[in-house]
């Protein structure tokens, strides 16, 4: 497997690298932006790559969405913060608040942990709240197979996970919203390499920079009479 452009090229031969879960994916360091990411499809996703030797750095994690109300999945995660251990609590299991470590948490369920294989693999993960330097200079990548707009069906209720944090004693969430905005009056533009084909982002694993996906819906609507505009342009609305 080789891993493509935004065009749909392959890159230089330097860039080619056989990955054993066929995502096409170099060994290098990926950042994802979980922005409008569901929860549960990105932490699965990014542990098979884990497991497989991919460094994956996760970016924004506050702007996962979850699917559910937000009072349903506040009741759930109070109902889990009164599991503990009778005796010494400090023992576990640990909750924790913030949203990058509720993501690492969840992708830790989904790696054997306790043996040297799942150990090194979780070591390979980074998740962070916000884009904290030198990420924000980074390209970032979405993963289509765990979008909102592409996984969860119309009409179904969904919170996003900063929000559930700052209900459940996250005391951050403001802070990052001020630094989010401050950092971007001064951040660079993104470069795009090129416009890929709609139809063929929507494959499992492919993970594509943000712009030229949106770039992309753009020009695979302009094509395709058939999909309303005010659907098109709530799409674009919703991934910036």
């Amino acid at each position: 497997t080789t891993t493509t452009g935004a065009g749909g090229r392959e890159e230089g031969r330097s860039q080619q690298v056989t990955m054993v879960s066929g995502s096409g994916v170099s060994a290098r360091r990926v950042v994802v932006d979980a922005r409008h990411h569901m929860l549960g499809r990105l932490a699965s996703i990014v542990a098979k790559e884990l497991l497989n030797g991919q460094r994956v750095v996760v970016v924004r994690c506050e702007e996962m969405c979850i699917s559910g109300g937000l009072v349903r999945q506040k009741m759930k995660y109070l109902r889990f913060l009164r599991k503990r251990m009778n005796t010494k609590p400090s023992h576990g299991p640990i909750h924790f608040r913030a949203p990058s470590r509720i993501f690492w948490r969840t992708v830790r369920g989904m790696i054997p942990h306790k043996t040297p294989r799942g150990e090194a693999a979780l070591a390979r993960l980074k998740a962070f709240e916000g884009v904290p330097p030198p990420y924000d200079r980074t390209k970032r990548m979405v993963i289509p197979d765990a979008l909102k707009v592409l996984r969860l069906q119309p009409g179904h209720r969904f919170c996003l996970l900063g929000e559930l944090s700052k209900e459940v004693g996250w005391n951050y969430h403001e802070t990052i919203k001020v630094n989010w905005r401050r950092r971007g009056r001064r951040r660079p533009s993104c470069r795009t390499t090129g416009r890929s084909n709609w139809p063929s982002c929507a494959s499992r694993l492919r993970m594509l920079p943000r712009r030229s996906w949106v770039l992309s819906w753009t020009s695979w609507h302009q094509s395709n009479t058939s999909v309303p505009r005010s659907h098109a342009s709530s799409v674009l609305l919703d991934n910036g």
